[in-house]
């Protein structure tokens, strides 16, 4: 038990100290473990944790608190004005999945049953897409469609949705692209590189993937083709698109970083903690969540 809590006084005097060490930079604890974050159009953020879901500004002072039917972890999204949370629950053959949004101050929850464990999530508008490994799920204002995966795009790994579809990054090396309104006519663009782990999709179109090692990729939709970006000495995980740049999380060098939208500037910056998950802010400002999904750090360049 000692060791325990001498463990937890040097991890929150080491965060303090890293609250510190520049102005620039401002830590927020929560009351909730939350890997994932998401911001709002004013500068807050959401987290959301085992059965609750919490409402930031950008302060870092709580305004609300919403309970949450699930006792597992979330996927926060933040979308046409509102919060949504789906449900990461695991263990069993067959997966209920919960999606959870707040409006005019009320949650609102539909509960899905999925064969598989949801990979990756994203929203847009209303309409929520979930991927497993076989298949992507549409629920557009309660209507819900299963479409099955083609080969190429099996084991999705990130989903980032946008006007007029869905870009998916799947297990088998391929940038995947499909139509809100004809799932079925997709387009498969392969990278010839494994692992790809996280996308973002910047306000020109283009389409970034993180991949397993030191490389970011650039996808331009418009001349298909690909540029490797290289990022040493961070291996990139979460992505998140800003303004100006793409954010990046680094968890194993517990790192943050950023590429500039035109890939002419790379600049990384120690955290001295784990890292997870990443949202770019409007004002050019980055959230990132730190000390184990136990707090959020916002740093402003």
């Amino acid at each position: 038990m000692t060791r325990v809590i001498i463990a937890i006084s040097l991890a929150l005097v080491s965060l303090l100290a890293f609250c510190k060490s520049d102005s620039r930079t401002t830590v927020v604890r929560i009351p909730v473990v939350s890997p994932f974050i998401a911001s709002d159009s004013e500068g807050g953020f959401w987290v959301a944790g085992p059965s609750r879901a919490i409402h930031f500004d950008k302060d870092g002072q709580t305004l609300q608190t919403f309970a949450l039917p699930s006792h597992a972890g979330y996927w926060v999204n933040v979308s046409g004005g509102r919060p949504w949370f789906v449900s990461r629950e695991s263990g069993s053959q067959s997966h209920r999945v919960d999606i959870a949004t707040v409006r005019a101050g009320r949650v609102l929850v539909q509960s899905l049953s999925m064969p598989e464990g949801v990979l990756s999530v994203s929203v847009l508008g209303t309409t929520v897409y979930l991927a497993n490994n076989d298949s992507i799920v549409m629920d557009s204002n309660r209507h819900v469609t299963t479409f099955l995966l083609p080969a190429h795009c099996r084991g999705a790994r990130a989903l980032s949705a946008v006007k007029g579809g869905v870009w998916e990054a799947s297990s088998l090396h391929a940038l995947c692209f499909f139509p809100a309104n004809h799932m079925a006519h997709w387009s498969i663009y392969p990278t010839g590189i494994y692992g790809l782990s996280s996308i973002a999709v910047d306000h020109k179109g283009d389409v970034w993937a993180s991949t397993i090692g030191y490389n970011i990729l650039r996808f331009r939709p418009r001349s298909p083709g690909f540029n490797v970006i290289t990022t040493k000495p961070l291996q990139p995980f979460w992505l998140s698109a800003g303004t100006k740049n793409i954010w990046f999380t680094a968890p194993l060098q517990r790192a943050i970083g950023s590429i500039s939208i035109d890939g002419s500037h790379f600049q990384m910056r120690q955290v001295n903690h784990r890292v997870d998950g990443i949202a770019a802010l409007p004002n050019g400002a980055v959230l990132f969540v730190v000390n184990d999904g136990r707090a959020v750090a916002t740093f402003r360049p």
